[in-house]
């Protein structure tokens, strides 16, 4: 789903760091989310995004065959926190498109995106400068 300019986590740990801003960075993001969604947090996947200029993430949600199979589809969330937003005088400042129901969303810095995992999203993004992002997938329980 990834194309282009951009550098990624090599995994969907990002979180599991044992660095202490990480694990800070985690307790917030955990405290946020569940306060959002009044439950108790699983965080199942995180990771982050560095976009360049000439960067994309083709349309995609985040739900897997398991997360169907185990009925855990109305429970699985997808959040997004805008670190930097990069240029936002580019052609494709990184809009966030989610689809059924269309939303468009042009974040700032600091902005932290819920939606349900099973949302069709896509982005693509054109700066001179890096934008970056850590996605989280998490369930709640």
């Amino acid at each position: 789903i990834r194309r282009g300019n951009l550098v990624f986590s090599d995994d969907f740990a990002f979180l599991e760091r044992d660095d202490p801003m990480i694990r800070r960075l985690k307790a917030d993001l955990l405290d946020a989310l569940s306060a959002q969604l009044h439950a108790d947090i699983y965080i199942a996947d995180s990771f982050f995004n560095i976009y360049h200029a000439g960067s994309e993430i083709r349309l995609h949600d985040h739900i897997h065959e398991v997360d169907r199979k185990l009925g855990l589809t109305g429970q699985k969330f997808s959040m997004v926190y805008y670190v930097d937003v990069g240029d936002k005088t580019a052609a494709e400042p990184g809009i966030l498109n989610l689809y059924d129901p269309d939303y468009a969303f042009d974040p700032q810095a600091g902005d932290i995106i819920l939606f349900p995992s099973g949302s069709k999203h896509a982005t693509a993004y054109s700066g001179t400068t890096d934008r970056v992002i850590i996605g989280v997938n998490c369930y709640t329980y």
